[in-house]
């Protein structure tokens, strides 16, 4: 049983930190929203900057040909608190997690502005499928890029950790 224990504890630390998320957002809902909120201003920006007239209303990119308004689960937060959870649960040292946790969410969070700016082009789109690149396609691939991160972070932190040692 002693031989499963780091297994348990990852688990433990891995299951608690998804758990304490999902309190937060249910205790405390503005949390989520301004997130929502601010990911929606963050993306009209990046779209005005490839040229898009965009503009955020609380939760709602708007541009002349389209309006997305993000909502609970569209908005990248779950992947990237999956992430999170990983990292802090793996044995590392503290510094290792906190800079592999940090820029990790930043990969993660610029590239879910860029899933929300092709989402866009998707819904422009008269061939493509929104829904099925909004339910099914995109939330897959984040996950996927979630755990490409975090297999990359535990390379780096490999080589950090012997750095330091």
């Amino acid at each position: 049983m002693k031989k499963y224990l780091p297994l348990f504890k990852f688990f433990g630390i891995f299951l608690g930190v998804i758990a304490a998320y999902y309190v937060l957002i249910t205790v405390f809902p503005d949390s989520i929203d301004f997130y929502i909120n601010a990911t929606a201003q963050l993306s009209a920006w990046f779209l005005s900057i490839f040229g898009i007239k965009a503009v955020a209303q609380g939760a709602s990119i708007i541009t002349d040909e389209l309006i997305i308004a993000l909502a609970f689960g569209c908005e990248g937060s779950e992947p990237i608190v999956l992430y999170i959870a990983a990292v802090a649960a793996f044995p590392a040292l503290l510094k290792a997690k906190l800079i592999g946790g940090l820029i990790g969410v930043l990969i993660l969070y610029l590239l879910n502005l860029i899933r929300i700016m092709l989402l866009y082009y998707i819904g422009l789109s008269e061939t493509l499928d929104f829904d099925l690149f909004h339910v099914i396609i995109f939330p897959v691939i984040f996950i996927i890029i979630a755990l490409i991160v975090f297999v990359g972070w535990l390379k780096w932190q490999n080589k950090f950790q012997a750095k330091v040692s």
